[in-house]
């Protein structure tokens, strides 16, 4: 049975959140892990965010985006002053950087969720779900683009 602290928000019911800023600005960096979540990523962008960066992960090196701009930089340098990192977590994700970004975020206490945007039946993900739950504070699975852009909202992203 599921409990009412179980059950997920639905997008329909996150839509009466409080849309206001936090008092206290929160920096966000929602990071695809994965060509295949460069599309979602690429929507997220569309949207208007307080103080939230987006980017790529490769090669233990960020791919920071910023309107037409692109910079590339270190993990520990985009980290500083950090409040929340989202993960968005595919097939094709790197399980080597997912512990590597999991870490830096424990060390230095950043809260970190994942969106898994693939089915979990699909065996290719099933390595990279195991990895990804021991580095998450949360976890959620099957994610569609209404639930993230309400998940993000939520954390005031």
């Amino acid at each position: 049975m599921i409990t009412q602290s179980m059950r997920a928000t639905s997008a329909a019911e996150s839509r009466f959140r409080i849309a206001q800023p936090n008092s206290r600005t929160r920096k966000t960096l929602v990071l695809a892990l994965g060509r295949h979540a460069l599309t979602p990523l690429a929507e997220l962008q569309q949207l208007g965010w307080n103080n939230t960066v987006m980017g790529l992960y490769t090669s233990g090196h960020l791919e920071l985006y910023s309107g037409q701009e692109t910079r590339r930089v270190p993990l520990d340098d985009a980290l500083d002053q950090l409040d929340v990192m989202v993960l968005l977590i595919t097939s094709d994700s790197d399980t080597e950087s997912i512990e590597r970004i999991g870490e830096a975020c424990s060390r230095r206490r950043i809260m970190t969720s994942g969106f898994v945007l693939e089915p979990p039946d699909e065996t290719d993900i099933n390595t990279v779900l195991d990895c990804t739950r021991r580095v998450t504070v949360s976890l959620v699975i099957d994610t569609d683009t209404d639930t993230l852009i309400e998940s993000l909202r939520a954390v005031r992203a």
